[in-house]
């Protein structure tokens, strides 16, 4: 809002050794309009497939009174069944509208969106981000399990809004390990590495194995020493004890995988009223029933449900955080998740307080979660919203 003050053009007066002084008549000062309250507004943005809900009355929210507006930032919770990647699944009727991965938008297409062309560094003309390319199919049919919508709607669980966490930050983990390559691994490693044709790189790296067979006659005696002594040497103390040398270990590190992403949410809730003490209580008690297994389960088409030698998998969770009616652009989002465990400390504050009836007087709930799927580079943009 820009505040507009209304002013009278003034006019200059001819000076004169009689003239008076120029008097100016400018209005009295008016207040500034009154600033309009912020308007509740109806979030709609559809993530995931079915849409956060966030102002339905159906929702557990805590606070449970606060208006979320335009501004609001907060993180929206929506609890759906387990979907097995390697199953039939429920996701193949699904049809028009089905977004492909809970960053999409309203309207977006049935498969989970390809990356962006790649852009081009203005200095150097070089591409900035890795295409797909031959390999969208295999990408779409790893996420496709990702994808839940309306048909996977867990029955009895009500979507959960909350204020935004304690401690909120974004962890990423990769797997490296260090290998130690021997001569003979050396040799034909290199010479695969530089030749097209196989067979041709194998017979060449094994005529180049003199150094590597000798060293086989180490081992040898190693084995021998410790087969007579009984004990545990290895080449590199036999060798150093007669030739003064060890092997080099040539250590390299290697990359074996990217991990998947597990956080921890903190909440603290302290209620006012009688209403907001069960509003919390169902708030724990859905993330608790969340995360566990339902006693009994259908196996194939025919079986008899509920079978007693069978357990259900539990809930997948996807968490979205928001700001106003979309998802923040400035907070790394998650696919769906799985809930690994659940701590509730009814006396954060370090001595047990309660209000008539026993409900405590503060509620501390920390989950656990554990990403469904792994994240790649193409998945993390440098504007928007991003993983």
């Amino acid at each position: 809002m820009t505040e507009t003050a209304s002013t009278t053009a003034l006019t200059p007066q001819a000076a004169g050794p009689n003239s008076a002084p120029p008097t100016h008549n400018l209005p009295p000062p008016t207040a500034p309009p009154p600033v309009p309250a912020e308007p509740d507004v109806k979030l709609t943005a559809l993530m995931p497939a079915d849409g956060v809900n966030t102002g339905d009355s159906t929702s557990l929210r805590w606070p449970k009174e606060l208006p979320i507006t335009a501004n609001t930032d907060y993180v929206s919770f929506q609890f759906y069944n387990y979907n097995p990647p390697f199953g039939k699944g429920e996701l193949d009727d699904l049809g028009a509208g089905v977004q492909g991965s809970p960053l999409a938008t309203a309207g977006a297409a049935t498969t989970p969106p390809a990356p962006a062309a790649p852009a081009a560094d203005a200095a150097t003309g070089d591409s900035n981000e890795t295409p797909l390319g031959s390999a969208s199919a295999l990408y779409k049919g790893y996420t496709k399990t990702s994808v839940y919508g309306p048909k996977n709607k867990a029955k009895g669980y009500q979507n959960i809004i909350l204020f935004m966490p304690e401690d909120l930050g974004s962890e990423m983990k990769g797997q490296w390990g260090a290998a130690g390559w021997g001569l003979a691994a050396q040799s034909l490693l290199k010479t695969v590495g530089t030749k097209d044709n196989l067979a041709e790189a194998v017979t060449t790296s094994l005529a180049g194995l003199n150094s590597a067979l000798k060293i086989g006659v180490y081992e040898g005696v190693t084995k021998a020493v410790n087969g007579i002594t009984g004990g545990e040497a290895d080449i590199n103390q036999v060798m150093g004890g007669i030739t003064g040398t060890i092997i080099n270990p040539n250590v390299e590190m290697m990359y074996q995988a990217p991990d998947l992403r597990t956080f921890t949410l903190n909440f603290k809730m302290v209620p006012r009223n009688a209403k907001e003490a069960v509003e919390i209580r169902k708030i724990c008690t859905t993330f608790r029933r969340a995360m566990l297994p339902s006693f009994g389960g259908q196996a194939w088409a025919g079986m008899a449900k509920n079978v007693g030698g069978l357990l259900t998998i539990p809930k997948i969770v996807q968490p979205t955080f928001m700001s106003g009616s979309s998802p923040n652009e400035y907070i790394p989002q998650y696919k769906p998740c799985v809930i690994s465990g659940v701590t509730i400390n009814y006396t954060p504050d370090g001595a047990w307080a309660a209000y008539k009836g026993g409900s405590p007087v503060a509620t501390n709930l920390s989950i656990d979660f554990k990403e469904t799927k792994l994240i790649f580079e193409q998945e993390v943009n440098m504007e928007g919203v991003t993983f």
